[in-house]
């Protein structure tokens, strides 16, 4: 069995490599899922289906290593922090203004403005939470 993070004392790099993992195998996993069952040839159906039963398992495993200690809202802010930093990467590594600015940036804004709602719900609701404990 695989340890969990601890939240309070987790690198944030940590983190954010933990959420990166976690979402690129729920991806591929909901790949195999929804064409799997497109192709006409039997066996190719079932490998897929293979793939997609093996992929669940990687983000079970994957999930496990979160810190369940960690609250809905604090989950939400980490993910959305991890996006606008994969955003701001991309644009970066990116060689054409166009798709710089009008792609990558732009949504690294809007996950800006997601992390930023996200904190001002905990700030909201947590800090409301641990006054009535």
């Amino acid at each position: 069995m695989r340890k969990h993070y601890d939240k309070d004392t987790a690198d944030i790099k940590t983190k954010m490599n933990y959420i990166t993992i976690t979402a690129g195998e729920q991806q591929t996993m909901l790949y195999y899922r929804a064409h799997g069952f497109m192709y006409p040839d039997e066996i190719a159906r079932q490998l897929y289906a293979e793939i997609a039963e093996i992929e669940e398992q990687h983000v079970t495993q994957y999930g496990l290593l979160g810190d369940p200690n960690e609250t809905m809202l604090e989950k939400m802010a980490m993910i959305e922090l991890n996006e606008a930093y994969l955003y701001y990467s991309f644009a970066e590594q990116e060689s054409d203004p166009r798709i710089k600015g009008g792609i990558w940036e732009n949504f690294m804004k809007m996950e800006v403005t997601h992390f930023n709602e996200c904190a001002r719900l905990i700030k909201q609701y947590e800090a409301a939470i641990s006054r009535i404990s």
